[in-house]
């Protein structure tokens, strides 16, 4: 294995540098990017995760602040780590208690729990804690078409996360720690695995401190961050051996105000990866990806102009540049015109892998030789060398608002998932493998509230994907994508949500196209008393059978029925 080692002065030099220089951002985040990373990641969102975002700062308070719960409509079969969320309850109530807890059970062996509390020793510090345990066991259909009947899945994750916040004089300190448990196991009539490596266990943990201006209005902005990312896979592509990947990561930001109207600003981030692997040929190695940006807001405009510029030493092309550039002309406060071409590195680390594609091994398996032997090697990063995107937003009336958009994509290294046969003893059924792809785009997003009795959202993505070598590779990508929720409080107290999601996956000449996503799924909840909610949750209600991931089944109707209670 190679040491990153010598960079260490190299890379210390360049993180002190963009510490020192007088450079500043309109907003405060570590290598903001607007990658788009397309729906088949996480099916039941439609919006995957942005590669490399973290939020703004938010305002500073003394007084202690309340913590946010969210609602999701996410399958058990998803390893994405989400906060503690209060499923079904009432999103226009605002929780006014320290703690949150809920429990529920459903058929196929579904369980949700969570636990969470806010403790305040002072009030310059607070602290959060978080505790989540998700989880099934049910025998799945295949659809009428495979040769295989039924499989025995079984899926459980345990998270646990804290974070603590201190204020002082002119800057606030954030250390946030997290670990995750994911245990579940293969479908072994596609594979030959040994029984005692059919149940896979992988280990995710953080620890990560993070310092920054506790006064949004000053004239210079900073925020610095460091911290350690560790990933441990059990039974790495189905053997006995182990695969372990730690990232040092360390980010700053710097912000500056040139005048009322513009700023300039810069901001980078470093990631040192080690890996320790006995079946994989994995070299240690660094990434650093620096956003240098001009922002002017004046008048009727506001404008960025700005680049990503981007090093590694494996992985991929060693020097890659992209744009960072959006123009947008407010024809009021209510419609607004904008363009926009940006890109940027995708870390395909172990996480990255794991949240979009959960049963999958952090390798692409290659084969210069179907019969003698296989190789395995690392998954390149990816890369947007550019996304163009022309758009118009405007909110017609405060209750009403519309987003329309289009453009065109390009990316290297994108990863697709292709069906396979087993080819040859302990395989998997399927492969990933990487190439570079382009997809031209269109999409709309509109939503409309009427008081707090009713609330809808659509979105609609159409993509056209076309890959450089076979469109064979595009079967899981999806083409057309909708997504629609509705909201609704008839009477007081009760609350009840409407999701459904459509997914048609991209057909290709030979391997044709997979079934679509057919989603439709309910949550009720009634407010018995003021801390304590009855809820009820429905999922996958028309009991399509399709797959999530390619070749494991989404479960077919299911449900949960729990209690949640603030204290």
């Amino acid at each position: 294995m190679k040491s990153y080692h010598p960079y260490n002065k190299i890379i210390a030099s360049l993180i002190c540098l963009c510490c020192t220089v007088s450079i500043y951002s309109q907003q405060d985040s570590t290598l903001t990017r607007t990658v788009v990373v397309e729906n088949q990641y996480n099916p039941t969102l439609l919006n995957a995760n942005k590669i490399g975002l973290t939020p703004s700062l938010e305002q500073p308070r003394i007084v202690p602040k309340q913590i946010q719960y969210a609602d999701s409509f996410q399958p058990n079969t998803s390893f994405v780590f989400e906060p503690i969320g209060n499923i079904a309850n009432n999103p226009y109530k605002q929780p006014e208690q320290q703690g949150y807890a809920r429990l529920g059970y459903g058929n196929n062996g579904n369980i949700d729990a969570r636990l969470g509390y806010c403790f305040y020793p002072g009030v310059k510090d607070r602290i959060n804690t978080l505790f989540a345990f998700r989880g099934m066991n049910a025998t799945l259909e295949y659809p009428e078409s495979m040769s295989q009947s039924e499989w025995d899945s079984r899926i459980y994750r345990t998270q646990l996360a804290a974070d603590w916040q201190h204020l002082f004089k002119s800057f606030k300190l954030d250390v946030a720690a997290e670990g995750e448990s994911q245990t579940y196991n293969y479908n072994t009539t596609w594979t030959s695995l040994n029984e005692d490596r059919t149940r896979q266990t992988n280990l995710l943990a953080s620890l990560q401190a993070t310092l920054a201006n506790r006064d949004n209005e000053a004239t210079i902005l900073f925020k610095a961050g460091t911290g350690i990312l560790y990933a441990n896979q059990k039974h790495a592509l189905g053997t006995s051996k182990k695969f372990t990947e730690k990232d040092i990561r360390t980010h700053a930001s710097i912000t500056g105000v040139i005048d009322e109207e513009s700023r300039i600003s810069l901001q980078a981030q470093m990631d040192n990866f080690l890996y320790s692997s006995e079946w994989i040929e994995a070299n240690n190695y660094t990434s650093l990806q620096f956003n240098p940006a001009y922002h002017l807001n004046k008048e009727n405009w506001n404008v960025r102009l700005g680049a990503h510029l981007d090093f590694q030493t494996d992985r991929g092309a060693k020097v890659q540049l992209s744009p960072d550039m959006y123009g947008e002309y407010r024809f009021s406060n209510a419609h607004r015109l904008y363009a926009q071409a940006t890109g940027g590195r995708i870390l395909n680390d172990f996480r990255t892998i794991n949240q979009q594609y959960p049963y999958d091994y952090p390798g692409i398996i290659t084969f210069p030789d179907y019969v003698v032997s296989h190789l395995v090697s690392p998954i390149n990063n990816g890369y947007i060398p550019v996304d163009v995107q022309l758009g118009f937003r405007t909110t017609p009336m405060n209750e009403m608002s519309l987003h329309v958009y289009g453009g065109f994509r390009t990316a290297k290294d994108e990863i697709f998932s292709v069906r396979n046969l087993p080819l040859y003893p302990n395989s998997y059924p399927h492969e990933l493998l990487q190439d570079d792809a382009n997809a031209l785009y269109a999409g709309v997003t509109a939503q409309y509230r009427w008081k707090n009795m009713f609330a809808t959202h659509i979105d609609f993505l159409w993509n056209n994907w076309n890959s450089d070598v076979t469109d064979n590779y595009l079967t899981m990508h999806p083409e057309l994508t909708l997504k629609g929720t509705i909201e609704s409080e008839p009477i007081k107290r009760l609350h009840l949500a409407l999701s459904y999601l459509y997914e048609q996956r991209k057909a290709s000449k030979d391997a044709g196209r997979e079934k679509a996503i057919n989603n439709l799924g309910i949550a009720v909840s009634y407010e018995l008393f003021p801390t304590i909610n009855l809820w009820a949750k429905g999922d996958n209600l028309l009991n399509q059978d399709y797959f999530l991931h390619t070749l494991y089944p989404a479960q077919g109707i299911n449900f949960l029925f729990g209690a949640s209670v603030e204290f």
